[in-house]
C-alpha cells in the first residue's frame, strides 16, 4: 500500500485528494485537517470511521499525486549498508583479479528480466548508489542491456547488491562471493542466482 513520505510538510499546492468511498474532493496545507475533514464528511454520511479509511486516503493521495514523494509498505526502501558496500567491492576484486569476461548482453538482459519481476527486488535508498552502480556496470561490460531502465536504481533484498552491476557477473563468482563473506541470501525461487554453474569463469578452471 502506497504511503506518502512525509506527512508533517505541506506539499506544492497543498494536500488535496478525491477520497475513497465519498468521491468528494478535498484539499488543506495540513494533512491531518484534511484527515479531519474527511472523517466528518464520512460521519454525515454514516459511513465507518474504524478499520484502514486512513490508510485508504492516504493511497488514494499518492494515486492522485504523483509529484507526492511516497512509498510502498509492501516493497520497503532498502538503504545500502557498509556490508552491502564491502560485497559489491569484493566482487569486483574477485573478477578482476580472475580476469572476468562480462556474461553476453543476451545473459544480462535474460537475467534482468527475471529480477525485473521479482518480489525481492527494491528501491536503493542512497543518492548516488545507482548512478555508481550504473557507471561500473559500463565499465565493465562496454555497453547497457536493452531492458536496463526496468532495473534503475534497484536492488536485491535478499544479497543487497545494484541490480544492474550484479547482472554483469559469471555466476560462479557471484556464487564464491556469497560464501566467503558468509552471507546465505534468501533468493526468490526462480532466481538465476539458484541456477547451477555450467561455463565456469577464468579463475576457477
Amino acid at each position: 500500500m502506497l504511503k506518502p513520505k512525509d506527512l508533517n510538510s505541506s506539499p506544492p499546492g497543498d494536500w488535496k485528494v478525491v477520497a475513497p468511498e465519498t468521491g468528494v474532493a478535498f484539499k488543506h496545507f495540513s494533512f491531518s485537517a484534511l484527515l479531519k475533514q474527511i472523517r466528518s464528511c464520512r460521519e454525515g454520511m454514516g459511513l465507518s470511521t474504524g478499520g484502514d479509511w486512513i490508510e485508504r486516503v492516504q493511497e488514494a493521495v499518492c494515486q492522485q499525486n504523483p509529484d507526492v514523494p511516497c512509498f510502498d509498505e509492501d516493497r520497503p526502501e532498502r538503504v545500502w549498508l557498509g556490508e552491502d558496500v564491502w560485497r559489491f567491492l569484493t566482487t569486483l576484486k574477485e573478477a578482476v583479479m580472475g580476469g572476468m569476461e562480462p556474461v553476453s548482453t543476451e545473459e544480462q538482459t535474460r537475467r534482468i528480466d527475471i529480477c525485473a519481476v521479482c518480489p525481492k527486488k527494491v528501491v536503493i535508498g542512497c543518492r548516488w548508489c545507482g548512478a555508481l552502480g550504473g557507471m561500473i556496470t559500463e565499465l565493465l561490460a562496454g555497453r547497457k542491456a536493452p531492458n536496463i531502465e526496468a532495473v534503475y536504481k534497484q536492488s536485491c533484498g535478499a544479497c543487497g547488491c545494484d541490480i544492474a552491476s550484479k547482472t554483469v557477473y559469471p555466476l560462479d563468482i557471484l556464487k564464491r562471493v556469497d560464501e566467503k563473506l558468509d552471507n546465505k541470501p534468501d533468493y526468490a525461487p526462480g532466481c538465476w542466482m539458484l541456477e547451477p554453474v555450467i561455463n565456469c569463469s577464468a579463475d576457477c578452471r
